[in-house]
């Protein structure tokens, strides 16, 4: 698995625990759960981040996809996750039509990748010598369960 799915795999794991959590906590104290909003942005910032100092060829391009793909899951599987728990509801008894989903996760995946791009670029910018895969001087070989020096 490369390291650009791991960082979005993480991503999508961390944004949807952080929603049930998000709602659980709204419900519980009773605080607005839009105000969860910053944690999201956190999450899509940070996987913009790390995606970008794990690109060679395009890091920006890595962030926005990345944190991109994290803003739909939260869009879809996030939000229905805070909706089975109460927060995501909304408001008055509103429906849930097609047309005012696709909005809503137009939006959260360009607010996503956005987000992602400010972390892409404070992450070519702390360094990119962190985040990126050490180079092997040998091959695994996934059949033998060992490694082979090069030249072989």
């Amino acid at each position: 698995m490369s390291y650009q799915v791991r960082v979005i795999l993480v991503g999508v794991l961390a944004v949807i625990v952080f929603d049930a959590i998000a709602a659980a906590a709204s419900r519980r104290f009773g605080f607005a759960y839009a105000k969860a909003t910053a944690g999201s942005a956190l999450i899509y910032g940070t996987i913009g981040f790390l995606a970008a100092r794990g690109s060679d060829a395009s890091p920006l391009q890595s962030a926005a996809f990345a944190a991109g793909i994290v803003g739909f899951v939260d869009a879809s599987a996030g939000w229905a996750v805070s909706w089975i728990i109460g927060p995501g509801r909304l408001p008055g008894g509103t429906a849930m039509t097609l047309e005012r989903w696709v909005g809503a996760a137009v939006f959260v995946v360009a607010l996503a990748s956005a987000l992602g791009v400010v972390g892409g670029v404070i992450g070519i910018r702390a360094g990119s010598d962190v985040a990126a895969a050490p180079e092997r001087t040998t091959t695994y070989a996934h059949w033998t369960h060992e490694w082979i020096p090069p030249g072989i």
